[in-house]
């Protein structure tokens, strides 16, 4: 491992939401919402192609079905976003899953096809595969996920959505640790990247004094924010979102153009904006070399009990 790989690190995930189906219809998705996510994304890495390896805009996107629709609807444009995966790289597919659904009610068997499914189409048609399981919004995580994951070759886990319920009897066991399947397997996970819907404040003035004031993330709040998240870590890293959602579309260029910025500036730590799937390799080595602690190891369920209430109950029939 590198010096670079062992110093405290940010990692800056861009990411675009989409429900297939909620306040609208899947043909509000197919006409618009998918589209504009392929169109943007794509000017915005071929935007920053100048920009060497490991320094570019890098983008994620999950949902084998949302590649589906492209494919069927937009072929031009389908066409333009295999050559922007083939071309440079800075295309991820992430999560490997046919459609990011719900992983509480299904089978193991049927989570398992929805992983082959999805990985078989990104091989098929790009020459990739995901290597993560990202379900940034989702109502709950069974302790089956970890072994699912990791028989199916997955090298880390995230999402956001359990901090939208950590009252009562849930909680947030960490922001970066191993989660522990029911079988012992387990997997690194990241459980609190901050929301998928939000940008990377920059500008000249940084207001927390003990920090270099070129670091281009002046608002002070997210920049104590992100480097709390690194020291409490136990493992001197942060795992982030940044993005927009639930339509779809591209993270503000304003934010995109801070993050690549911040990979050059001077600043207490490096940063990094990277695919979904990753830093999970580099986490778990992080991980292991810390032992991991008890405190960053998590043994069962992630469930969601107020968030969650009344999703498997209300339109039972549809979901069936």
């Amino acid at each position: 491992m590198s010096e670079r790989d062992t110093e405290p690190t940010a990692y800056l995930v861009a990411t675009s939401h989409i429900d297939v189906q909620w306040r609208w219809t899947i043909q509000d998705t197919i006409l618009c919402y998918v589209p504009a996510t392929i169109e943007k994304n794509c000017d915005l890495i071929e935007a920053h192609l100048d920009k060497p390896d490991g320094e570019g805009y890098v983008f994620s996107f999950e949902g084998a079905f949302r590649y589906m629709l492209a494919k069927e609807y937009f072929p031009e444009l389908y066409e333009r976003l295999r050559e922007i995966i083939r071309r440079t790289g800075r295309w991820h597919v992430v999560g490997g899953a046919l459609v990011a659904g719900d992983v509480v009610v299904p089978s193991p068997e049927s989570l398992i096809r929805q992983f082959l499914y999805a990985n078989s189409f990104f091989r098929r048609e790009f020459g990739k595969k995901s290597a993560d399981v990202f379900l940034p919004d989702c109502f709950g995580f069974p302790h089956s996920l970890p072994s699912i994951a990791a028989h199916c070759g997955r090298l880390g886990f995230s999402t956001q959505k359990l901090t939208w319920d950590n009252q009562g009897e849930n909680f947030v066991p960490f922001g970066i640790g191993v989660w522990r399947g029911v079988d012992g397997r387990s997997i690194p996970a990241a459980l609190q990247p901050g929301a998928y819907v939000g940008g990377v404040p920059g500008g000249e003035e940084n207001d927390l004094q003990s920090y270099d004031r070129s670091w281009p993330f002046s608002d002070g709040d997210w920049a104590k924010r992100l480097t709390d998240k690194i020291q409490d870590s136990g493992i001197d890293a942060a795992y982030c979102y940044f993005g927009v959602g639930d339509q779809g579309g591209a993270p503000d260029t304003d934010s995109v153009a801070h993050v690549l910025r911040s990979e050059q500036e001077t600043i207490p730590f490096s940063v990094k904006n990277v695919g979904a799937d990753g830093p999970f390799q580099g986490l778990r080595e992080r991980l292991d070399r810390s032992g991991p602690p008890d405190n960053l190891v998590h043994d069962g369920e992630l469930l969601m009990y107020k968030h969650g209430t009344g999703c498997y109950t209300s339109a039972t029939a549809m979901k069936r």
